[in-house]
């Protein structure tokens, strides 16, 4: 799969879970970024283009950073 393809997918997957209200649609987004996370890894590995170890750290503390920037009516 294309990389770019992947790299966005990841990014579109951590905003909708910083976007949401719900506590069950932000851990399913979550956890789809960390399983794309972990496809970049993967395609990255299988270029030998693994410089950007952070792929495969869990997404989980950069979308608690953010919580809040969203206001749930």
């Amino acid at each position: 799969m294309d990389l770019n393809r992947l790299y966005f997918d990841h990014q579109a997957s951590l905003i909708a879970a910083d976007r949401t209200c719900s506590n069950d649609k932000r851990s399913a987004h979550l956890l789809s970024a960390a399983a794309i996370a972990d496809h970049i890894a993967a395609a990255q590995a299988a270029l030998g283009a693994e410089a950007s170890a952070w792929w495969s750290t869990p997404a989980l503390p950069e979308a608690e950073r953010h919580r809040g920037a969203w206001q749930c009516w």
